[in-house]
């Protein structure tokens, strides 16, 4: 294995071990190939999004609230993956509120009264940045573009989040 992907398994680790700290991740987790194929699809329009938007700006850079902003999208998007499947609906891969966190979401109602009060994303996005401050010269040891380590944060918290989800509506059914 090479040494950038040691360091993405650091990145996973780091995701789920703040997971467990916080009590989103009781055990292993779910793995449904229909989310599976929803979370490709998602992260292919996300990075194509994130490099347009970045491609428009002086600075190419996100600021921390746009990171913020991502984890909340991230999670957000997972509560509709999960939705839609359940539904037999087709997972929507808009992007609105990639960057502001105002993300329009189509979900179980009693799902998105618990989102409102679950920090989820602030705690993944909490994990991140102490992850990406624990290893500040990461992407330039390993000439990296810096969106790699944040995709793959990104990419471990909705498959925590889709984790919780499929929980949350198992519980539900019982």
């Amino acid at each position: 294995m090479s040494d950038h992907n040691l360091k993405y398994t650091e990145i996973a680790a780091a995701m789920i071990a703040a997971a467990k700290k916080h009590h989103y991740l009781e055990g292993p987790l779910a793995v449904i190939p229909e989310l599976a194929e929803g979370e490709k699809s998602l992260f292919v329009m996300m990075t194509g999004r994130i490099g347009e938007y970045s491609s428009l700006r002086e600075n190419p850079s996100l600021d921390q609230d746009e990171v913020h902003a991502l984890f909340v999208f991230v999670l957000a998007k997972a509560a509709e993956a999960v939705s839609c499947w359940r539904c037999r609906q087709e997972f929507n891969l808009d992007s609105r509120g990639m960057f502001d966190g105002n993300v329009p979401l189509q979900s179980d109602p009693e799902l998105m009264k618990s989102l409102r009060r679950l920090p989820l994303a602030d705690d993944m996005y909490g994990a991140f940045i102490d992850w990406n401050a624990d290893h500040p010269d990461f992407c330039a040891a390993h000439h990296l573009n810096p969106l790699l380590p944040l995709l793959e944060a990104l990419k471990w918290t909705f498959r925590i989040a889709v984790g919780m989800f499929v929980a949350y509506f198992e519980r539900r059914q019982s």
